[in-house]
């Protein structure tokens, strides 16, 4: 699997965002987001919503807030997801699991065979942990 995510660095350290499209509206998508037995699914937990009062927008917490927006133009739902990390070691483990989790979440609301977790942490984890070091891979010298 490619990585797609980003880290970028700002006043406040180190922030892991991801994005993903699915082709379902926003109430279904964040259903799948915010109740249990839903989030079992894809997560493999249910994990505590803190803050879900606006439809768009929703604060899981296990351990550290994950903030998700949504954003749906045309039946079709962008999810927009960042996560604090503390250093690059973070982001190599925070960014392959949220890939692995927001496709398999993206599987779960369309009814299709979720993927392979192999794919993902070994040959991710040193894209994001370089992202939280050196910034961004386009930059990087070929090797």
């Amino acid at each position: 699997m490619q990585p797609t995510g980003r880290v970028v660095r700002d006043r406040r350290g180190l922030e892991l965002l991801l994005e993903r499209r699915i082709p379902a509206d926003a109430a279904t998508v964040r259903n799948w987001l915010t109740k249990p037995h839903h989030q079992r699914k894809w997560l493999g937990a249910a994990v505590p919503v803190t803050d879900g009062d606006s439809p768009m927008r929703i604060v899981l917490d296990d351990g550290a807030p994950v903030v998700i927006s949504l954003a749906e133009v045309d039946g079709v739902t962008m999810l927009f997801v960042g996560e604090r990390v503390s250093d690059w070691r973070a982001a190599g483990a925070a960014g392959p699991r949220w890939e692995y989790a927001l496709d398999r979440l993206r599987a779960a609301v369309l009814g299709e065979r979720a993927p392979d977790a192999a794919g993902y942490l070994p040959s991710q984890r040193p894209y994001y942990e370089r992202l939280a070091m050196d910034g961004d891979p386009a930059s990087w010298p070929p090797s």
